[in-house]
């Protein structure tokens, strides 16, 4: 079972990484990626820093980014809508965060978002602008609602989307990075201890 907030401990909460970490890693396909590795490698000097954790009273605190990994990646943690919008809402603090009671939540701004629960259990969400609403979902199921949430995650980063190719040292800097790939492909990225968890992950599908 994958623990969610409030997590009880800091064994849960390392468990919760761990577990993450897994899932990242198995999102990879017939080998172990550069940006994969890279990703793990901050994913473990955060697992690491709550294994230095001598007081295991003290406050469980992950940063908020470990959250948006988890939700971009869609990793399968139970949620409660009530319990993600607590989590979001409470930045690097949202490992200690207790779900919500609330049956409507508002994400203020422009436009404006309006989650609302229904007599029977569903979700409604509308969007408000300039006076104009609009429904764009009902009757979710608590699981629905929660993969909307999930899907609100993804932003627009870097270079995606945006004007890349003018930044200075555009071609040097794409040229350099495939050199790099493919280095890693036909070095590092064969080595045993790689190559043996694409196979473990292949026999435990």
């Amino acid at each position: 079972m994958i623990p969610v907030p409030p997590f009880a401990d800091h064994a849960e909460a390392r468990l919760f990484v761990k577990q993450l970490s897994i899932h990242l890693a198995a999102l990879d396909r017939d080998r172990v990626t550069l940006p994969t590795f890279l990703l793990l490698t901050v994913l473990d000097r955060i697992h690491g820093s709550l294994h230095r954790i001598r007081d295991d009273r003290s406050p469980v605190r992950l940063p908020a980014l470990v959250l948006r990994i988890a939700l971009l990646c869609r990793f399968p943690a139970p949620w409660t809508p009530q319990g993600l919008h607590s989590a979001l809402a409470a930045g690097d603090d949202w490992s200690r965060a207790t779900p919500s009671t609330a049956t409507v939540f508002v994400e203020a701004g422009d436009p404006t978002t309006t989650a609302r629960r229904e007599a029977d259990g569903t979700w409604t969400v509308i969007l408000s602008e300039r006076g104009h609403d609009r429904v764009m979902h009902s009757g979710l199921s608590d699981d629905a609602y929660v993969d909307v949430l999930k899907d609100e995650a993804r932003e627009h980063p870097f270079p995606y989307g945006w004007r890349s190719h003018d930044v200075d040292g555009f071609a040097e800097i794409v040229r350099s990075a495939g050199d790099v790939r493919d280095g890693w492909d036909a070095g590092f990225g064969r080595l045993p201890y790689l190559t043996n968890w694409i196979d473990e992950r292949d026999s435990a599908l």
